[in-house]
C-alpha cells in the first residue's frame, strides 16, 4: 500500500496550531492602505523559496528559503505584516496541496493557488529554478496574469483522493490478472 507523504499536516493539527497562533489580522476595510504586496511560494517538500513584489512597476526581490512547515509559514507572514500593508500570497498548484492555502486563508490572508500549466513563459526560458520560479511568479501575480485553480475543501479532496486510490487499485487487479476475470 502506498502512503502518501504531505508538507503539512491533517486539518485537526493544523487547526490546533492556528487556535494558538490565533489569526494575526482580518482586513475588513483597507483605508489607510499605502502597500499591497504579492509573496509568491515556491512550495516543496523540504523547503519553500519566498519572492516578494512590492507595489509600483520594481523588479521583485528574493526573500529566501523557508521550512515548509505551518510554523515557519506563519512565521513569514507575521514577519512581513505590518500596519499599512496588504499581503496577497500566491503558489504553483503541485504535489504539496492545498495546506498552505487553507492556513493562510484562515489567518485571515488572501492566498491564490495558480495553474503551472497556465502560467506565462518566455519562449526562451528553458531553465527553470526555484528562484526564478519564485520571483517570476511574484511579477505575474501583481500584475494578474496568473490563472488561478479552484481549491477543493477538505471533504471533497478525500473523495478526489479514494477515487483515485481506487481507480489505481482497479488497474493495478486489471494488469495483474492480464485481463482474465477473477
Amino acid at each position: 500500500m502506498r502512503m502518501r507523504h504531505y508538507a503539512f499536516p491533517p486539518a485537526s493539527v493544523l487547526g490546533d496550531f492556528l487556535s494558538k497562533v490565533g489569526n494575526l489580522r482580518r482586513r475588513e476595510s483597507h483605508a489607510g492602505v499605502n502597500e499591497v504586496r504579492s509573496v509568491a511560494l515556491d512550495l516543496h517538500m523540504g523547503s519553500t523559496t519566498v519572492g516578494l513584489a512590492g507595489p509600483g512597476r520594481e523588479a521583485p526581490v528574493l526573500y529566501g528559503d523557508i521550512s515548509t512547515t505551518p510554523e515557519a509559514i506563519a512565521k513569514l507572514a507575521r514577519k512581513l505584516d505590518g500596519p499599512d500593508t496588504i499581503l496577497r500570497f500566491c503558489y504553483e498548484a503541485g504535489p504539496c496541496g492545498y495546506g498552505a492555502y487553507r492556513q493562510l486563508t484562515t489567518m485571515g490572508y488572501e492566498c491564490c493557488v495558480v495553474a503551472p500549466s497556465m502560467t506565462p513563459r518566455l519562449p526562451g526560458e528553458r531553465i527553470k529554478t526555484d528562484r526564478r520560479d519564485a520571483l517570476s511568479l511574484a511579477r505575474l501575480y501583481r500584475s494578474g496574469d496568473l490563472t488561478p485553480v479552484w481549491v477543493p475543501n477538505e471533504e471533497q479532496e478525500a473523495v478526489r483522493d479514494l477515487v483515485h486510490r481506487g481507480a489505481s487499485d482497479t488497474l493495478y487487479c486489471y494488469q495483474a490478472t492480464r485481463g482474465r476475470p477473477v
